[in-house]
């Protein structure tokens, strides 16, 4: 039986997709296994032998090293990339220089995409990438509908005779640190000091995001949502936003709950507008501080965009009191979808292209290779026992403290 190896990076963001993706493998023959990527997985490529290993991205020290381990051992290692990349910095971030040496394939969606990892900055051969389109966009498909929970969220908390709004921040840098970064490529290029100039620049979009918040809240006319990314602080927030009324801070519903009560998404630069449009849920670009669209995604540019915060908040206005979508609005996602064809992803879902795909690449001799982080695993088992932990991540947790413990047991699988 063939084996693979799926880590996760972030486990409320990709396991819902990655565990349908594991139904269509199963049913291939695969046995497959999806764990949250940390030194752990050394051990399991090392005892488990996997035929194949799929990361989500190459682009710090920690995966890049995993997957040259990987490489190593005879393992077939993928790169599922299920987010948009349209700039030769976004692409910088998820790929190293070096990955072509070590990466055999990486997994994209949509044509456009495509050729910016082949003319941009991925280093990655042509016959490396192939387009089978994204599982996270299977799970909008009537056919998955069952798969994913599908609750209408909020009962009893949004007024129904009023529209309701999102503001989804994804301003994930304004509360890291130049520590945790320093090892990512892209960051790397650029150095401390860009890293510092970007910090302060979240910072100050997070701050008014909060401020176009509560104002939109102070008219009292619609419900209001607060989504905070999941790789970001929500104290912040939940400071700032706790006692104002008509605001809802949570980002715990799913996308797809969210969009059966949300009537339009304000947002900078997420793919969670992608995933609006699938529902025919109005989307407006936010970005108060680059006044530039060179940074932001290529389905951004295709929204009505905002620099400041009154012309926005007139927009909001009078859009949600228009009873059709606008034209442009229906046209460019008309554009989006023919462009990127994520929606059906083709005849079948990308989950099950992707089952397909695997099963004809050809398997590669198994090879012995150690890891000092395989005799760490052994290393720490023990002390686990001594110490009467359920898990290695207790143990290192007495060092590395509360916030390695929080993330860990937020994501360990």
């Amino acid at each position: 039986m063939k084996k693979i190896l799926i880590t996760v990076g972030y486990k409320k963001r990709e396991y819902g997709y990655l565990r349908l993706l594991k139904k269509f493998v199963s049913k291939k023959g695969f046995d497959v296994r999806i764990r949250y990527m940390n030194f752990e997985c050394y051990h399991e490529v090392f005892s488990w032998k996997p035929d194949f290993v799929m990361l989500s991205q190459v682009n710090q020290s920690e995966n890049i090293e995993f997957a040259k381990y990987a490489k190593r051992t005879g393992a077939i290692v993928l790169v599922l990339n299920a987010e948009l990349l349209f700039t030769d910095s976004s692409i910088r971030l998820k790929y190293d220089r070096d990955c072509n040496n070590y990466v055999d394939f990486t997994i994209e969606w949509g044509s456009m995409n495509k050729l910016d990892l082949l003319t941009r900055v991925s280093h990655l051969n042509r016959e490396k990438i192939k387009i089978l389109g994204a599982p996270k966009f299977d799970l909008y498909m009537r056919s998955e509908e069952n798969t994913h929970q599908d609750l209408l969220p909020y009962t009893g908390r949004l007024n129904k005779s009023k529209k309701t709004v999102c503001f989804c921040t994804s301003f994930d840098y304004w509360n890291a640190s130049w520590e945790w970064v320093k090892d990512n490529v892209g960051y790397k290029e650029g150095g401390k000091k860009a890293f510092d100039f970007l910090v302060q620049t979240n910072k100050q979009m997070a701050r008014d995001y909060v401020v176009t918040a509560k104002q939109l809240a102070r008219t009292n006319k619609y419900n209001i949502i607060f989504r905070n990314h999941p790789l970001e602080d929500p104290e912040f927030y939940l400071s700032e936003l706790k006692n104002v009324k008509n605001i809802i801070f949570d980002n715990k519903v799913s996308q797809k709950s969210l969009f059966r009560v949300v009537d339009l998404i304000v947002h900078r630069s997420s793919t969670i507008a992608v995933e609006a449009w699938i529902y025919n849920i109005r989307t407006v670009t936010f970005d108060p501080i680059n006044d530039s669209r060179s940074e932001l995604f290529s389905f951004t540019r295709l929204e009505r965009i905002f620099h400041s915060r009154g012309p926005l908040l007139d927009y909001i206005h009078r859009s949600l009191h228009l009873k059709r979508k606008p034209y442009n609005f229906m046209s460019h996602k008309k554009y989006l979808m023919e462009e990127f064809g994520f929606v059906r992803n083709g005849k079948s879902t990308s989950s099950e292209r992707i089952a397909n795909f695997l099963e004809t690449v050809p398997l590669k001799k198994k090879q012995f290779a150690i890891h000092l982080y395989v005799m760490y695993f052994y290393i720490l088992s023990i002390a686990k026992l001594v110490l009467f932990r359920k898990y290695i991540y207790e143990v290192i947790g007495l060092f590395k403290g509360k916030t390695y413990l929080t993330i860990m047991r937020d994501n360990y699988i």
